[in-house]
């Protein structure tokens, strides 16, 4: 199985994110956190963006099991549709909100909406936090397609060695 155009291979993708190995990404992976594809298969833009923004939601909230009940109660899902489509360098304002008593996340693109949430779902007495995903997911685009470019620009023979030693 080779790379596509638009693909980098595993240790590519954990490089964008300082501070991550190979392991880690790879437990979140087999626990259905992060996108996992067949040996040799390449990884794409959103799993860049939720790699930094499932790594950044964690150290911010410094709990993992946090972390988990907000990405899989409403952040993961969030941020796809908030990312999908969008030229690489204009990401939106990400916002995590997560309810420590709920048990869930959501994201917003707006400041304005962080009290109209809260409000909406009557949770005024609800301890939250409000994560900014927008700076470590713009990061991780740009490094995304620079990365692209980089692999792309090298020689056939050096980018199918390369690619074989992944």
């Amino acid at each position: 199985m080779s790379l596509g155009p638009d693909e980098i291979p595993e240790s590519t993708l954990v490089s964008l994110v300082d501070r991550l190995n190979r392991t880690t990404r790879r437990k979140w992976a087999a626990l259905g956190l992060l996108r996992k594809v067949p040996r040799g298969a390449g990884y794409r833009e959103h799993d860049a963006t939720e790699l930094a923004a499932f790594f950044e939601l964690q150290k911010e909230l410094g709990s993992y099991y946090d972390a988990v009940a907000g990405w899989n109660g409403g952040i993961r899902n969030a941020l796809r549709e908030a990312v999908e489509g969008e030229a690489a360098g204009n990401s939106k304002r990400l916002i995590a909100l997560f309810d420590a008593a709920a048990q869930e996340g959501t994201l917003v693109t707006k400041e304005a909406e962080i009290g109209s949430y809260v409000m909406r779902e009557q949770r005024r007495d609800h301890f939250f936090r409000a994560i900014d995903l927008g700076e470590p997911v713009t990061g991780a685009r740009a490094a995304f397609w620079r990365a692209v470019e980089a692999r792309n620009l090298r020689p056939s023979s050096v980018s199918s060695n390369f690619e074989k030693d992944q």
